[in-house]
């Protein structure tokens, strides 16, 4: 049996009903999928509490005057670039609990 099927002892979707739109949930917390962790394992937490991010370098845009140079200007191109820098801490990591053996 998949999770995605599973019903509890009254008959709900332990996931929300596979049918109904919308992002999928389960107990009531929203489920997000990814491709960065191992098949058939989910990590679950208090994300606000276990994980930190720092701004290390407020955002940044710069604008190249003119295009930056004569081919841009012709294709009436003009060149900017974004960044920010940001650190991730997890000052608790107890907080959070990898659940192995899912179908």
């Amino acid at each position: 049996m998949s999770i995605a099927t599973a019903k509890d002892a009254d008959g709900r979707y332990i996931v929300s009903d596979p049918a109904a739109p919308g992002p999928e949930s389960l107990f009531g917390m929203r489920v997000v999928a990814t491709t960065k962790i191992t098949l058939n394992t989910a990590l679950v937490g208090n994300f606000a509490e276990a994980a930190r991010i720092y701004v290390r370098q407020s955002p940044v845009v710069e604008v190249a005057p003119l295009g930056g140079g004569t081919v841009e200007f012709i294709a009436n191109q003009t060149l900017a670039r974004a960044e920010e820098r940001l650190a991730l801490a997890v000052p608790r990591p107890t907080s959070l609990i990898s659940v192995t053996g899912l179908t």
